[in-house]
């Protein structure tokens, strides 16, 4: 079986990609179900992802007891995959779907290069989604931040100047990783408003 995982910063559209995945393959594969320490927000009711709110301390006891297949601090929040979504993909003999950020995807990777028995078997299948900047390619920062704090804007105009910055420096960190780990990493043009050009992509590269 495998774990296939989209990952991408913001503006790269790997939460409608992800979405649409769900409807392109359909009783195929299993969602994954994400604990999370913040609140629920609107954009969650329509959401393709999966969400179960948890305090901080829970979430810890979480981590603790190995409840996770992956946690991570993403930008104020803790979010982290439960096995329990595994569990039922292999029970049921299908493929697990997961949304989640890149540093959670090498975590995994490196519980499966350390031999953990929950991922014997288990083939990781990692994409990370870009539009226009590609993370192997000589970064362009000033134009990148600028697409970055564009996307922002127009989720939100009121959005803060402390989350913009947030973001842009998560940007920046995570094409790093993905930079540093390119060989673990399948990179992935989503190509604008063309979410089906994208998905047949991802066909091709699971046959």
């Amino acid at each position: 079986m495998k774990i296939i995982t989209v990952s991408g910063v913001s503006g790269s559209g790997h939460t409608t990609v992800f979405g649409s995945l769900i409807d392109y393959l359909k009783s195929e594969v299993v969602v994954g179900i994400s604990a999370v320490t913040r609140s629920m927000r609107l954009s969650d009711i329509n959401s393709p992802k999966q969400y179960l709110y948890v305090k901080p301390d829970f979430f810890q006891g979480m981590v603790a007891t190995k409840y996770l297949l992956e946690h991570e601090k993403v930008h104020e929040d803790f979010y982290g995959t439960l096995l329990m979504s595994l569990e039922i993909a292999k029970y049921l003999g299908k493929d697990l779907l997961l949304e989640i950020d890149i540093k959670g995807v090498l975590q995994m990777i490196q519980r499966k290069e350390a031999g953990e028995e929950i991922f014997k078997g288990v083939e990781i299948f990692p994409v990370f989604l870009f539009r226009k900047f590609s993370p192997i390619e000589e970064l362009n920062r000033e134009l990148f931040e600028e697409f970055i704090r564009s996307t922002l804007k127009k989720r939100d105009s009121n959005v803060s100047e402390k989350t913009i910055t947030t973001r842009v420096e998560s940007a920046f960190e995570e094409y790093d990783l993905v930079f540093k780990n390119i060989d673990k990493i399948n990179l992935l043009e989503n190509h604008e408003n063309n979410t089906l050009l994208t998905l047949d992509r991802f066909d091709f590269m699971f046959k």
